[in-house]
């Protein structure tokens, strides 16, 4: 949303040049070690072979070897915090693909937390059996966590060399109670 139709045609086209900075968090399942505490995806994204209109991922895509018309796609990650199970993951993909994240943390091993799509059902099982066992049930998620944190851009009405805007928003709360409920420490000092 913009003010005039100016502004708007600049942020669009910020968006189009892949200008813009986009940071994204996810509670995934596994906990990488500390050796890998960051890493890259730099796999194509593409339809997936198998894909019906009828089977209820109509949208699912696949990466790697396994995509039919893949598109290059390349995701940064960061361990944030951590425990056994999960982990928090700072996420910043510098393509747009449609799933990107998604498929990325997935194919790296490290699919995210509440994904029906592309995580096997017994890790979601397993992420309830911990929570039960911890007396905290409640905090297991009803949708997938993953949260687009923060754009960076520079402003239309402001100087090209002007600092750039940054906009985020906090954790949803939902997100906050499941790495309560783990004892997530963070890896950031």
């Amino acid at each position: 949303y913009a003010r005039t139709t100016e502004s708007a045609r600049h942020v669009h086209d910020q968006f189009r040049d892949k200008t813009v900075t986009k940071e994204y968090f996810a509670i995934v399942h596994g906990a990488p070690g500390d050796a890998r505490h960051a890493w890259t995806c730099d796999a194509p994204i593409g339809r997936r072979p198998t894909a019906a209109k009828n089977d209820g991922h109509e949208y699912a895509r696949a990466v790697g070897d396994s995509c039919i018309d893949g598109k290059p796609a390349f995701t940064a990650f960061e361990v944030v915090a951590s425990c056994a199970s999960a982990s928090l993951i700072r996420c910043e993909p510098h393509t747009g693909r449609t799933h990107q994240i998604r498929l990325h943390l997935q194919c790296t091993g490290y699919p995210i937390v509440g994904d029906e799509v592309y995580t096997p059902s017994d890790l979601h099982a397993h992420l309830k059996d911990i929570l039960a066992a911890g007396g905290n049930r409640e905090a297991m998620p009803s949708r997938q966590q993953l949260h687009a944190h923060a754009l960076t851009f520079a402003h239309p009405a402001r100087e090209k060399d002007a600092p750039r805007i940054r906009v985020q928003a906090d954790l949803p709360p939902d997100m906050v109670a499941l790495m309560r409920a783990l004892n997530m420490r963070s890896l950031i000092q």
